[in-house]
């Protein structure tokens, strides 16, 4: 929230065109409400802001509680029932059977709730590819005949317990051979004989004016492409990627589904490793100024503890909560030291110094490179550099 209300104030000092940038990168609904709400109160945006937030944790804690109490009622129901239909077993098997249920409970309940945004748009890439491969209605050449001998080959399918597009190979080999060379023949065919332009074709220009720089321009246009794509394209070439690399170095003959469930669960695998790292750092934060070696002592000593009782720490999430639950006063003063040290830091004029001594050096930086870049085309650099004031003054005067 606080670097959220610096960057609002440092608002009023760009220009007219920078904010309206500004505010396009970030949520336009919030900026909208924000602005509604400054109008109606008469209250500033920063205490605006404020309060927002406030009622987003409220809304928050308030789901939270009643999914925990909704969560509660359901297994009582369970619970009674265990106990009705094992009147039999002994308190200690009673307890047994339902502390495996109320496991398997709060599993299925985890498993349930919607995931983050990559690891959806991963099965759900996974879902369409093998679909893609069977129907794809997206084609401009897919018609009627070929919705029809999809539509008998699901079917065909459906009566030998089989979903086509989830076991595809086994299919293939084993269910209806003919039947589905029979349809990859009509699809090829189709596929053959269009004349108009597929779904995937690009329109690329011959490079014949290199040298006037026409090269150059369609590469930057293609890296803007790139960087204006959406999080499900970027993740969609990923995933292509790596199942062509699969692919290629596919000595055991594995079918393509099982290579696209190893890319997937692969991927998975790395984003919830990078959850459990972003985690560590935060709570560890090494790479700080204020980081000595009282620090590194207990850092140390709870990398050890953790260690010993078999928990990776730094890359799962989970073990990293076990091992705070178990060892909480511990992890209680650490926090402690962490708070006074980055207190102390930020008190400190020679620190400040540094810190503003570092930005103006990378300011010193940026403006060469921009005054290099003028000299070697030409063109004068978009917006000049002001003189800035001596920021240095008050904390010299400190010192």
């Amino acid at each position: 929230l606080d670097s959220l209300l610096q960057e609002k104030k440092r608002l009023p000092k760009m220009q007219l065109q920078d904010i309206q940038e500004y505010k396009n990168k970030k949520s336009r609904k919030h900026w909208e409400e924000v602005d509604k709400r400054v109008k109606e109160t008469g209250k500033d945006v920063a205490t605006v802001c404020k309060e927002m937030f406030q009622e987003r944790t409220l809304n928050f804690r308030n789901k939270v509680k009643e999914r925990k109490v909704e969560n509660a009622a359901e297994f009582m129901k369970i619970e009674s029932e265990i106990r009705a239909n094992n009147s039999e077993l002994t308190p200690n098997q009673l307890k047994k059977l339902i502390n495996k249920s109320k496991t398997a409970f709060y599993k299925s309940k985890k498993d349930s709730r919607p995931r983050s945004d990559n690891l959806n748009q991963l099965d759900e890439y996974a879902k369409k590819l093998h679909t893609d491969k069977w129907c794809p209605r997206g084609e401009p050449w897919w018609d009627e005949e070929c919705e029809e001998s999809y539509n008998s080959l699901y079917l065909l399918g459906a009566m030998m317990d089989v979903n086509i597009e989830k076991k595809t190979h086994d299919f293939m080999t084993e269910g209806a051979p003919e039947e589905c060379k029979k349809h990859f023949d009509l699809l090829a065919k189709k596929r053959f004989n269009f004349k108009g332009p597929g779904k995937d074709d690009i329109k690329k220009e011959e490079d014949v004016d290199s040298k006037d720089g026409v090269k150059e321009e369609a590469d930057k246009s293609i890296k803007k492409e790139n960087k204006n794509q959406k999080p499900s394209q970027r993740m969609e070439k990923k995933v292509k990627k790596l199942l062509d690399q699969k692919i290629s170095t596919n000595t055991e003959g594995k079918p393509e589904e099982d290579l696209l469930q190893e890319v997937v669960n692969d991927l998975k695998k790395q984003s919830t490793n990078l959850q459990g790292y972003n985690r560590y750092k935060l709570w560890f934060p090494t790479h700080k100024p204020w980081y000595d070696d009282e620090c590194k002592e207990f850092h140390n000593r709870i990398v050890k503890l953790a260690e010993e009782a078999g928990l990776d720490i730094k890359y799962n999430k989970s073990h990293m909560n076990t091992h705070r639950s178990k060892n909480s006063q511990l992890f209680a003063d650490w926090f402690k030291l962490v708070n006074t040290k980055c207190q102390s830091q930020a008190k400190n004029p020679e620190e400040k110094l540094k810190r503003l001594e570092r930005k103006q050096k990378l300011r010193e930086k940026r403006e060469a490179r921009a005054e290099k870049k003028a000299q070697e085309t030409g063109i004068p650099p978009e917006r000049p550099q002001k003189k800035k004031k001596d920021k240095f003054k008050k904390i010299k005067q400190e010192l």
